[in-house]
């Protein structure tokens, strides 16, 4: 199984050191792109984007602002959980972990509701080896990339403006505190509580057998699925809060959108449309799964290699939207790939810049 490492940043809008922890986060996203997975837990303070878990989280272990963990691992030559942000510590971390062994894989999917807003999870765990006897817990949160609001518990403070010490910081021209300012990879919802939940995985996990389990919660409408993501973990749990690390975790880039109308007479398999074409940001594809099958959507350049997976998991019946992020791509025509059970078939996407 390939190690991906877990990074949760203690911050807060409340804290004027916080902006460069953010910067350090992001850095971090662009050093590991594909197998760090960047969470900020906001707590510590009057913030509009903490969450009970989070804020229990950050009682427990008692964090300074900023500070983040790494797989929540007690880290070599560390006195303590939570690092400092000092001579890259974060990302230099993150590569260690990286090189570990983990004996497991975990996977993830989720559909939403546009109508009301209901929201499911499914995560499943691969055991590819063996595994000792332990207390296996899985954790599976709700993260949004980029968050704003207005005024108190929203405003970003900023003890880099104008700050004599820090003139090359990019926060000295802004001002204190930062108002509108975009909050990344936010904590909103914790599916398994504080600690995880031990009723998944046995004690004693079998090595080539998958344990999964859904999640269902309630989502604010309107949304834009695109902000948000799934991030589940696996954890060792231990009485002794030092040693309860991550042994893997990934992240779902985006949630899928179901419409909520399941249409018994869809007769095939088809894309209904994809909007809007060309496209800037985000194109919205419309599917029609005309059973309960595995669905695999992916993006391909105009040689068929495949660029990004969008989705994979099981889906029901019904008309399904996906939308995708295409901001980061060049302009130009790309291929879709929809793939629900044996059938198969290709839609042409335009990018334009």
């Amino acid at each position: 199984s390939e190690k991906h490492v877990l990074v949760e940043e203690f911050t807060g809008a409340w804290c004027g050191w916080c902006p460069d922890g953010g910067l350090q986060m992001e850095e971090l996203a662009l050093t590991y792109p594909s197998r760090a997975v960047p969470v900020a837990i906001h707590a510590g303070g009057v913030d509009a984007m903490l969450t009970p878990e989070g804020d229990s989280i950050a009682t427990a272990y008692n964090p300074s602002y900023p500070m983040a963990m790494i797989d929540r691992a007690l880290l070599p030559g560390e006195s303590r959980v939570p690092i400092a942000r000092s001579s890259n510590a974060w990302i230099l971390r993150a590569g260690e972990r990286l090189q570990l062994y983990t004996p497991l894989d975990v996977s993830t999917t989720g559909s939403v509701n546009s109508t009301n807003g209901a929201c499911t999870v499914n995560v499943s765990v691969y055991f590819s080896d063996f595994a000792p006897p332990a207390e296996y817990r899985v954790h599976a949160f709700l993260v949004v990339d980029a968050l704003t609001g207005e005024g108190r518990g929203w405003d970003q403070r900023n003890l880099y403006s104008n700050n004599p010490a820090y003139p090359t910081h990019p926060f000295f021209s802004k001002p204190d505190p930062v108002v509108g300012h975009v909050h990344r990879h936010v904590l909103r919802h914790m599916l398994t509580g504080t600690w995880g939940r031990a009723d998944i995985i046995p004690r004693q996990p079998v090595a080539n057998e998958v344990y999964q389990t859904r999640f269902d919660t309630m989502l604010p409408v309107p949304l834009d699925p695109t902000e948000y993501r799934i991030v589940a973990f696996v954890t060792r749990h231990e009485d002794d809060i030092n040693q309860r690390e991550v042994l893997n975790v990934v992240s779902e880039g985006m949630l899928m959108l179901a419409n909520g109308n399941v249409a018994s007479d869809i007769g095939e398999l088809h894309v209904a449309s994809v909007f809007p074409q060309p496209a800037r940001d985000v194109v919205v594809l419309d599917i029609a799964a005309p059973s309960a099958a595995q669905l695999r959507v992916s993006l391909h350049d105009l040689l068929g290699r495949e660029i990004s997976l969008i989705h994979e998991g099981l889906v029901d019946e019904g008309v399904w939207h996906i939308p995708v992020k295409t901001s980061t791509l060049r302009g130009g025509t790309y291929m879709v790939c929809v793939r629900h059970g044996a059938a198969a078939l290709w839609k042409p996407v335009t990018i334009v810049r």
